[in-house]
């Protein structure tokens, strides 16, 4: 199946080629599929952030007891 890239409509390329973007386009052609070239609003600072919170638990020490 052959389609064109949804960011600039130009090239023809096989579906199979595809780079998918987290912003949710799929680009077809090398020139669009980069962040700064189609102007993604996708957010990866956030998601960078949220993900190493949930990957690094917060570690606290044991109470020592008192004599």
């Amino acid at each position: 199946m052959v389609q064109k890239c949804e960011h600039c409509k130009i090239k023809k390329v096989n579906t199979l080629l595809a780079f998918g973007c987290k912003c949710g386009l799929k680009f077809l052609c090398d020139k669009c599929r980069y962040p700064d070239d189609h102007k993604c609003t996708f957010d990866y600072r956030k998601d960078a952030q949220e993900k190493l919170k949930k990957d690094n638990e917060k570690v606290v020490a044991d109470k020592v007891e008192k004599i």
